[in-house]
């Protein structure tokens, strides 16, 4: 007799999000199917081991050798298939052996010697915790042999076409005649939603999972016989860090609290053999009801996060496979195009991993392109309250891959250094970061940079002013904000003289320059050369406009035009300050009101 032992493998992909280098591993990413091991006595043993060792960076070592847990080993149900070298079912001379078992008890099956003795070069494929039906002691598969037997087990057969609520079908039986029908067939589990479960569990029937071992001679008497089982889904681990850039004097804030994570464009099918991932090519727009546009779970116990919270664990998902390719033809936000010559570009200036991060989303298939998302408030450091989305496609790394493979695990740690980003290059160009989205009833986000490190000496603080254009139901922009944006400076403290601050607005169009018709920002851009002893009197005229026929003063309005956003404010603030009567110089506070 021979010993056939299942063994679950999972492979590791670890991929650092937002602000870390990816790195991915898997040792045999390419190894669809294993070559049989040493064969023995013919009992057919179902065996789960742990998952190999992932490929690691310092900043998770840590959490490396995370086993895999009991439930993610767990084998619930087994189907046995057994294949001659031409792919149809095996004949054998014992009457009571059939090529397809399906529902192995305790996970072991006894071949006779009369039967094995007749197999060589046998196929042997075996699946594992698969669930289609209402039924759930129903078998799955309705196999028809070639000399016209149907084998059924168990109750009513059902191909595992999702029943939804409220619908009724009539069953297809799925019919397995050869192993090429196998290598076809695409599992279509029922909905996790309609089952009672959700993304972050496994499916009521077990985490599916298949192998096949082919060249097996079942009639040589040796050791173990091994098939590594391979799991269907795709395991993501999500630990988020707030590493902000500028921070409140207490600091406790900025503070992220997440309220909400999803998935968006989840498949909920999984086709029996693994995509093409060489091809180059994405996968089609899957049908209606197999792919899932968002499927997110709302936190009872939202998760608060702040600098002192390290290695965040948020949450934990499973999904099924989704192989796609970047976008080619995709255009950035200024019209030029994301690829030329077959070759990923980025803007000037953008040079390492950590920037090229940020253009990820603008080569993404947005219909079909999985990501993760986190919805929560932010609060910034000046305690300014936003609703935030937090976007980032999934894939073997974080620049230009969208593959979310079968039998992986994605280790994703995110960093948030903040709502924006400010490059830290020459020109210290403002950028929005495209995988966040500032939601927010004001129309308006201000950025504001070094804001509280003013010294003692005269200083010019800068403020862009970002419109942010509303979508149409039909994912259109409108050309113009239907709000102005109106800031008002007030000064709180009475006891100080009210010249020592003021503003002056240099509109977009003074901002930016044009080089190789390419816009490009340059910071400093339209401030005063000097401080002059009397600059805040210039800023100071009764018809609110400075001598160089810009905005200034207390009191300045920007119309919300798309070519107006990113104006930016510059606040002149004066080192000379009188005394009060007392003869002290006390801390001088300005409050920026904001009416839109």
């Amino acid at each position: 007799m021979k010993n056939l032992i299942l063994k679950n493998r999972f492979c590791y992909a670890i991929v650092a999000a937002l602000s870390i280098v990816a790195m991915t591993g898997c040792s045999d990413d390419n190894e669809l199917w294993d070559e049989p091991e040493a064969s023995g006595p013919v009992t057919i043993v179902a065996q789960s081991v742990d998952m190999i060792e992932p490929f690691s960076m310092p900043e998770v070592l840590s959490r490396a050798n995370d086993p895999k847990n009991e439930a993610e080993k767990k084998i619930n149900t087994l189907h046995l298939f057994f294949f001659d070298k031409d792919g149809q079912f095996i004949k054998s001379n014992a009457d009571n052996f059939k090529p397809y078992i399906p529902n192995v008890k305790n996970f072991m099956f006894v071949v006779k010697d009369e039967a094995y003795k007749t197999m060589t070069d046998v196929t042997i494929v075996a699946i594992a915790n698969i669930n289609g039906t209402d039924n759930e002691s129903a078998n799955y598969f309705n196999t028809a042999y070639p000399d016209g037997t149907v084998i059924t087990a168990g109750g009513e057969i059902e191909d595992g076409t999702r029943i939804n609520p409220g619908e009724t079908r009539n069953p297809n039986p799925c019919t397995i005649t050869s192993l090429a029908d196998l290598q076809k067939w695409v599992y279509a589990p029922k909905l996790r939603t309609a089952e009672g479960t959700d993304i972050t569990q496994l499916p009521k029937a077990g985490m599916p999972m298949i192998g096949m071992l082919k060249g097996v001679d079942l009639s040589k008497a040796s050791g173990n016989t091994i098939i590594p089982m391979k799991a269907l889904m795709a395991r993501v681990d999500i630990r988020v860090t707030l590493d902000p850039n500028q921070e409140s004097t207490d600091r406790r804030l900025p503070q992220l609290t997440i309220k909400e994570y999803g998935v968006m464009n989840m498949p909920t099918t999984v086709p029996y053999t693994m995509p093409d991932t060489v091809a180059k090519k994405s996968t089609p727009v899957l049908g209606k009801g197999e792919l899932e546009k968002e499927v997110k779970v709302t936190l009872e116990n939202p998760i608060v996060i702040n600098k002192n919270t390290h290695d965040q664990d948020v949450f934990t998902y499973y999904t099924y496979e989704n192989i796609q390719y970047p976008d080619k033809g995709a255009l950035r936000a200024d019209g030029t195009p994301a690829y030329k010559d077959d070759v990923l570009t980025f803007p000037e200036g953008v040079t390492t991993d950590k920037e090229k991060q940020r253009w990820k989303p603008t080569i993404a298939y947005k219909d079909r392109a999985s990501a993760m998302v986190l919805r929560g408030s932010y609060i910034t450091h000046q305690g300014l309250t936003y609703e935030a989305e937090f976007k980032v496609f999934m894939g073997q790394n974080t620049i230009d891959d969208f593959k979310v493979k079968r039998n992986h695990k994605y280790v994703n740690n995110i960093t948030i250094h903040g709502l924006d980003y400010v490059r830290n290059s020459d020109d210290n160009t403002y950028t929005f970061d495209g995988r966040v989205n500032v939601k927010t009833d004001n129309p308006v986000y201000l950025a504001i940079v070094n804001e509280r490190k003013v010294d003692a000496h005269a200083s010019v603080r800068p403020m862009d002013v970002w419109f942010l254009l509303r979508e149409n139901a039909d994912g259109t922009l409108n050309e113009d904000v239907d709000w102005e944006s109106e800031v008002e400076l007030t000064i709180e403290d009475a006891n100080t003289s009210a010249k020592w601050i003021r503003m002056e607005v240099i509109p977009r169009e003074e901002m930016r320059i044009l080089e190789n018709n390419k816009e490009k920002f340059i910071a400093g851009r339209g401030a005063r050369d000097y401080f002059t002893t009397d600059l805040i009197s210039k800023l100071d005229m009764e018809n609110g406009m400075s001598d160089t026929n810009h905005q200034c003063g207390w009191h300045v309005t920007i119309d919300g035009k798309r070519d107006k956003s990113r104006s930016r404010v510059y606040f002149y603030i004066d080192e000379n300050v009188a005394p009060n009567a007392q003869g002290e110089i006390l801390d001088r506070i300005a409050k920026v009101k904001i009416n839109t």
